[in-house]
């Protein structure tokens, strides 16, 4: 009968072998297959999960129809800048109380005007922020968006109560807000003497999620 002899060399490459065999298993076993976006697949060539483009929206909730001014309602208010010493930060909740959902989309041309209807002397400059994804808004006024305005250096008597007058992105009309809730009514001062007046859109729009009259 004849004896298997296995000598010490051959022993330590099988083992050798045998571990490295272990090795790729356990990596293909934790191998979540999930491939990060890289700037080829975010263009749309190579492999892999791509990211959303900026404006692109990730929300699930089915797209809707462009809102349109004259079914939404809207206030507001505005309060010392606390980005910028003597300017003021106002923004205007949105909602729709209809009986079909929309979508807020774009960037919007503002005015102010005061109680009588009269604009106020001020330049507007471009937007801080492109435009953003679009905000869904829920029939009913179940969920409400958020239009962020900056002014700054007002050099003129206190204008009192104003309203920003809201032209819609996409020709979809104008819509009034009153600047008088519970957030305030400040007024710019004036940093810079002999310079315009400025006003500006800084987000357009923002989702602020179930309405809350108790806010506005």
């Amino acid at each position: 009968m004849h004896r298997l002899l296995i000598r010490p060399f051959s022993l330590r490459r099988a083992l050798i072998v045998f571990g490295t065999i272990l090795a790729a298993a356990g990596a293909a076993g934790c191998d979540t297959g999930y491939k990060f976006a890289t700037p080829n697949t975010a263009s749309g060539s190579g492999s892999g999960t791509s990211l959303p483009a900026v404006g692109a929206t990730t929300s699930t909730t089915a797209p809707a129809e462009p809102c349109d001014a004259a079914d939404l309602t809207a206030s507001g208010g505005r309060r010392q800048d606390p980005n910028d010493a003597g300017g003021a930060v106002g923004n205007v909740v949105i909602a729709n109380p209809t009986s079909h959902a929309c979508e807020l989309s774009g960037i919007p041309a503002i005015e102010l005007l005061t109680k009588a209807g009269h604009p106020l002397k001020v330049d507007l400059s471009p937007p801080i922020t492109a435009a953003m994804a679009p905000v869904h808004l829920d029939a009913h006024g179940r969920t409400t968006a958020q239009l962020v305005f900056s002014w700054s250096n007002w050099c003129t008597a206190s204008p009192g109560s104003l309203v920003l007058q809201i032209r819609l992105a996409g020709g979809h009309g104008t819509l009034t807000s009153p600047l008088d809730s519970k957030q305030g009514q400040y007024v710019p001062t004036c940093d810079r003497p002999g310079t315009p007046s400025v006003l500006r859109v800084q987000y357009a729009y923002v989702d602020a999620g179930p309405s809350n009259p108790s806010s506005a």
